[in-house]
């Protein structure tokens, strides 16, 4: 082989392996840049709240079916069965703030954070021309205030029950909260499909900007304060809705747009009618307790290593075997119903499926 042929060959090789160590760096970049954003949203009773800072002088809390203890007496927001709530009110300023585990700690990153509620002034009876000014903090840090110009009746709420009187509060306003990078947005209107923002015809405004790096959301505990001020111009109370209460048919809701491992919400049928699919799979689930035995029609077959005394869980879809751990809420057995009776309260797990040797599936908790 001449000098020629050899410098043509050796050049050849060159390249070749240039090419091949660029494939690989490539793609070595690409496993470890590549990310995948998912989406979550935790429902949050109202009544679940760990702080309550009223006046006793005009407040009370609801539930669907009655009033928890009595009417401006603040002793009432410490009764078990507010956390049942569906409608809780409060004159002048003062707040609740509700503290639930993080179920993002760890390796996750939260890119954005949404919050939804709905909301309106207090004053007596009702006011429409009634003002308050809505301050909401997130982790100590206050990221926005929405003015509401009233307490809004005189018509029944699309879901407010029939025995509330249709002299009092009625339903509220829809208020979005969005946490981005660059600041916090309030959203324009309601739209129940907001688990992701292509999905929603939302228009959002910027109201400051305190960015989603400045809530400190690595910590254990997410804490959520809603209220009055002291020194907000309208001090015009507060009604917070539930899902059975006002026009709305959602309850207090946090939204988590993260970075991470994917975490499932399915509903009880699915895991039943698909157990394959949720085996070891991390879920986040609202449910209710179920205690020594499911509600009527809700049976469910005990997997092994299980007895008929065991806990159990479920939601309107279906019941199961197990339990996770609480993100928030209580479970309100012996104070409010006993153990061998199904709870109407609802609390908010994390857990993992799992199967036992004949493929029935169970709930247990994250290890």
């Amino acid at each position: 082989m001449d000098s020629k042929s050899l410098g043509i060959l050796t050049l050849l090789a060159v390249l070749v392996i240039g090419i091949l160590l660029t494939s690989g760096c490539i793609q070595k970049q690409k496993t470890i840049t590549q990310t995948s954003t998912n989406f979550i949203s935790i429902p949050i009773p109202i009544g679940s709240y760990s702080i309550a800072n009223v006046s006793s002088s005009c407040c009370g809390v609801a539930t669907e079916s009655g009033i928890v203890g009595n009417i401006d007496d603040s002793r009432s927001f410490s009764n078990p069965r507010r956390y049942l709530a569906q409608l809780i009110w409060f004159g002048d300023c003062g707040y609740l703030e509700y503290r639930l585990k993080n179920p993002l700690v760890g390796n996750s990153r939260i890119k954005i954070l949404r919050l939804f509620f709905e909301a309106c002034s207090e004053a007596p009876g009702y006011g429409l021309n009634h003002k308050t000014d809505i301050s909401i903090y997130i982790n100590g840090e206050k990221v926005g205030t929405q003015t509401i110009n009233g307490d809004f009746g005189g018509k029944r709420g699309k879901y407010t029950p029939e025995w509330w009187p249709i002299n009092n509060t009625q339903y509220g306003k829809p208020i979005f909260i969005e946490i981005r990078k660059d600041g916090t947005y309030v959203g324009d209107s309601y739209n129940l499909d907001w688990t992701g923002k292509k999905k929603t015809k939302i228009h959002f405004k910027r109201v400051s900007d305190v960015g989603i790096e400045k809530l400190n959301l690595n910590q254990k505990f997410i804490k959520i304060r809603i209220g009055v001020d002291k020194d907000a111009q309208h001090k015009g109370g507060i009604n917070l809705f539930g899902e059975k209460f006002g026009n709305y048919p959602q309850t207090l809701t946090l939204g988590l747009e993260y970075e991470g491992e994917k975490i499932y919400q399915p509903r009880m049928i699915d895991i039943i009618e698909n157990p394959e699919k949720y085996e070891d799979k991390t879920v986040i689930m609202a449910v209710h307790p179920g205690g020594w035995g499911c509600p009527p029609g809700k049976a469910t077959p005990i997997p092994a290593g299980f007895s008929r005394s065991a806990i159990m869980i479920y939601d309107n879809t279906g019941c199961l075997y197990g339990g996770g751990d609480i993100l928030i809420g209580k479970i309100l057995s012996p104070e409010v119903h006993t153990i061998n009776t199904p709870g109407n309260e609802t609390i908010v797990i994390k857990a993992k499926v799992k199967l036992d040797k004949n493929n029935i599936p169970f709930i247990a908790p994250v290890r």
